[in-house]
């Protein structure tokens, strides 16, 4: 008993002698306190030297209850100290202090404030034994398993900071000391884990005291990573600091990153507050040294042993010095810091630097002339000198004739108030007035009136300026006209983009919602007789899911602004359903003049759709008292000649197209609005969103193709439409019907309504389905049926799986495991226009979300197995 208490003793006063080490060692100079490391040190030997004295007097206490009041008196040291641990496990591993980090203490402090109300909370009580007292902890309390937690889990996160964070640095220093730190934790953490947890839970407690022992071995090590590559441990603090403040030129340690350790520079440095930690940049001494470590390494071991630089000797002090730099390396050769001296030689320098500056200010002032007249007429932005006495123009270049609209032989020479300029004379007299009182005119906004009626937004600048021995203005004039234009269109399409996305999730999210809605609907049809009361309100549903669907195919469309899904489409039978769907109930009346009876274009047919709708309803809308609009479709051969003509966007290549016409007899466009209406938000009509023509012109420009208009105030207006003409013709439509298989086929989807509903109808359909919700999963599936002997007739693939292996990556190795199984691709929405491209990613069709299950059938019936 006596030796265990001796020992506790020993142990609690190493604990004191290390701490007041590590306080008493630090620099002396009052602008340096200590690094974060060391205080968490401090504190971290001083915790540990409390809970080890009062471990002693635990041990050896005469009564249960002097054991329990000793127990409950210091356990704080004992539920803190794990997380200061991994606070201080995260600073060797070279993170910077953070005040978040200090909610690493939250849990042992919280233990300590519940003990405080709840005795019990842990120690259920003091157990005597033959070395002493042991704690007998309360297993039936929450409060324990949250101690055990506390301390396992801040042990396991030490751990892992020290060998993911530490050991992979590229710093050698940072590696070394996490390598030491994990040498000494590692085994203390498992030892008294295995001796104060699982040991004591199987209720063995004969077993002598070791947490002194195992604690003195952490502590040695921390002190060893703490103090083993520190700078200044290399020399007794006072015999360095001595040594540096007596040296006559100027001295400056750094560590490894370029911060200042040392310098007998003392009176540049800026007044820290209370509780910053105090560390200055190189930069503060040398001007240049911003990026301190890379230009210490650059400069280190200069060939001539030094070199000329800049170097602060005091404030408001910045003169030349011959610099030089050493590294320092500790006793196994790692570098520690660098070594910095710099020599004043001001006093020969200031005089070489004013000769070489009165001889550059006579030799510019004699090329001044000459040179500031070429920079005048090479600019592209308007300048001229002006006489501010005699309100003269001595010099204009051909930019600023352009703006003011005046020839520039006319403008030079001539008095300024005489001439008819846009600018307001007043704003003139305004600039030249700050000139004679010699003050710069900074950046003023001017607008510009033309003969024509235009207006200039431009900005004007003016400073004094000594011209041909006469007192000038240097006026310069930018037109930002167009920039501002720009602006502003950028900020239009940055809304178009955020609509973008948004709209495209909303119709991924919405087709996922239909396709469950869809399946289940086409599996109840198949249920009900034809004959059935039923049966009709499940076919309305049905129809009704459908437009939904073409609802969300608009909205993609919007959003991702990519390539259309082309393919032979015959135009009329889309005209037919676009007339039938938007006009219904207007008073407008639609006809429809062919040259023809099918012209096929090569385009999307859901995308064409959409622009066919938006052009009628606007029709529609010009016409609310009733009109005609006819809508006329034929063939039309543009070669280079007729291209140039065309008055369309964007211009057209030569080559044979499919031309649509939409003329309505409306209020029409006025000639300002005419320019601006395939602009995203931009919109005539109260209430409008501005994008109906923005996604007309962004589908058929997508598609090769060109948008024209013609209108006239009260007569109507002609939008004209040209989409590139197929040559082979469109794919015929099976009638739609139930087509059955056989086989099993695997599906991958993420989403549950989908993956179930999916799995009934191809079981409806005769298929055994096989469902998977991840990428993993799926491949998984499928070697295990190639070893067990089975093979699948089809692979049914959701693209976009945000917890998981995607289609792409999935059929890549799909493929690789079986090259002949088909392969199909599903999705609500892709932003890498996956499904327009499908064929060169490796797949074998596309069933584009939301379906029924006669399209599935028909889908998969293209693909039989061999």
């Amino acid at each position: 008993m006596r030796f265990i208490f001796i020992l506790n003793i020993l142990s609690a006063s190493l604990y004191i002698v290390l701490g007041g080490y590590t306080y008493f060692r630090r620099p002396r100079l009052a602008r340096y306190r200590l690094p974060p490391s060391h205080a968490l040190f401090i504190w971290l030997c001083a915790f540990f030297a409390m809970g080890t004295l009062a471990n002693a007097f635990f041990l050896s206490s005469p009564t249960q209850e002097e054991a329990r009041l000793w127990f409950l008196s210091f356990s704080f040291t004992w539920y803190l100290t794990p997380g200061m641990f991994v606070l201080f496990s995260l600073l060797m591993a070279g993170s910077r202090l953070r005040k978040r980090y200090w909610l690493l203490v939250v849990p042992g402090a919280l233990l300590s404030i519940v003990q405080l109300f709840n005795p019990r909370a842990v120690l259920l009580e003091p157990v005597k034994v033959p070395l002493g007292w042991h704690a007998k902890y309360n297993h039936s309390s929450f409060w324990h398993w949250f101690n055990v937690a506390n301390y396992s889990l801040s042990g396991l996160i030490s751990i892992l900071i020290l060998t993911v964070k530490g050991l992979r640095s590229s710093d050698v220093i940072t590696r070394k000391r996490s390598f030491i730190l994990l040498w000494f934790f590692i085994p203390t953490f498992v030892g008294t884990y295995i001796l104060g947890f699982v040991i004591r839970f199987w209720g063995i407690e004969s077993l002598p005291p070791m947490l002194p022992m195992f604690l003195t071995f952490l502590v040695s090590g921390f002190a060893l990573a703490q103090f083993r590559y520190d700078l200044l441990s290399f020399a007794e603090a006072g015999v360095a600091h001595h040594v540096i403040a007596t040296m006559y030129d100027a001295v400056v340690i750094t560590d490894r990153d370029g911060m200042i350790v040392e310098t007998n520079i003392r009176d540049i440095f800026p007044e820290a507050s209370e509780g910053e930690e105090e560390k200055y940049p190189l930069s503060l001494l040398i001007p240049g040294a911003e990026k301190s470590r890379e230009w210490l390494e650059a400069h280190l071991f200069e060939q001539k042993g030094s070199f000329e630089g800049l170097f602060v000797f005091g404030k408001k002090r910045v003169v030349p010095a011959t610099i030089s730099v050493r590294s320092i390396e500790s006793r196994d050769h790692v570098l520690a810091g660098y070594l910095i001296s710099a020599h004043d030689i001001s006093a020969e320098k200031d005089l070489a630097l004013e000769i070489d500056r009165r001889l550059m200010v006579a030799k510019s002032l004699s090329s001044l002339e000459t040179s500031i007249s070429q920079a005048l007429h090479a600019s592209p932005v308007g300048m001229m000198i002006v006489d501010i006495k005699e309100k003269t123009i001595l010099d204009a270049n051909q930019a600023m004739a352009e703006l003011f609209g005046v020839p520039q032989d006319q403008l030079i020479g001539s008095y300024v108030p005489y001439l008819k300029l846009p600018l307001d004379w007043k704003t003139m007299e305004a600039l030249i007035a700050g000139l004679v009182q010699n003050q710069i005119v900074r950046l003023q906004d001017v607008d510009l009136l033309m003969a024509d009626g235009r207006k200039k937004h431009c900005v004007i600048s003016a400073s004094p300026f000594v011209y041909k021995n006469r007192q000038g203005g240097f006026f310069i004039l930018l037109d930002v006209t167009d920039l501002d234009r720009l602006q502003e269109e950028l900020v239009k399409t940055q809304r178009l983009e955020s609509i973008g996305i948004l709209a495209g999730g909303i119709a991924h999210d919405f087709n996922n919602i239909l396709t469950a809605i869809l399946g289940n609907i086409s599996l109840l049809k198949l249920s009900i007789p034809e004959d059935s009361p039923l049966y009709d309100k499940v076919l309305r549903a049905e129809s009704a899911c459908f437009r939904a669907r073409d609802l969300s195919y608009q909205l993609l469309t919007f959003a991702k602004g990519g390539d259309p899904v082309i393919a032979p489409v015959d135009v009329v039978p889309l005209l037919r359903e676009s007339i039938r769907l938007s006009a219904a109930g207007s008073p407008v009346t639609i006809s429809l003049r062919l040259e023809k009876s099918s012209f096929v274009a090569r385009a999307d047919a859901g995308q064409l759709v959409q622009c066919f709708n938006n052009l009628i309803l606007n029709a529609i809308q010009a016409m609310p008292n009733g009109g005609t609009l006819t809508i006329q479709v034929r063939q039309a051969i543009v070669d280079e000649k007729e291209a140039k003509k065309l008055s369309v966007i964007p211009a057209l290549v030569p080559g044979t197209y499919v031309k649509i016409e939409f003329a309505d007899t409306g209020f029409g466009i006025s000639p300002e609005h005419l320019e601006r209406i395939f602009e995203p938000f931009f919109s005539s009509k109260k209430g409008g969103s501005g994008l109906g023509l923005a996604i007309v012109y962004s589908v058929i420009k997508h598609h090769g193709g060109a948008v024209g208009v013609q209108s006239k105030v009260g007569e109507g207006s002609v939008f004209s439409l040209y989409l590139p003409e197929a040559s082979e013709a469109p794919q015929e439509t099976e009638k739609p019907g139930i087509k059955s298989g056989r086989g099993h086929v695997l599906v991958m989807d993420d989403e549950y309504g989908v993956r179930s509903v999916l799995g009934d109808m191809l079981q409806r359909l005769g298929y055994m389905p096989v469902l998977t919700s991840r990428g993993e999963e799926a491949v998984e599936v499928l070697r295990k049926s190639r070893e067990e002997g089975w093979v699948f007739v089809a692979a049914i693939l959701d693209l976009v799986v945000p917890t998981g292996m995607g289609g792409k990556e999935t059929a890549r190795i799909l493929r690789t495991l079986d090259p002949n199984l088909p392969l199909f691709i599903s999705s609500g929405y892709s932003d890498e226009d996956v499904l327009a491209d499908y064929k060169n990613l490796g797949f074998d069709g596309i069933i584009p979300k939301p379906y029924n299950i006669e399209e599935l059938s028909e889908i998969l019936g293209r693909k039989k197995p061999e």
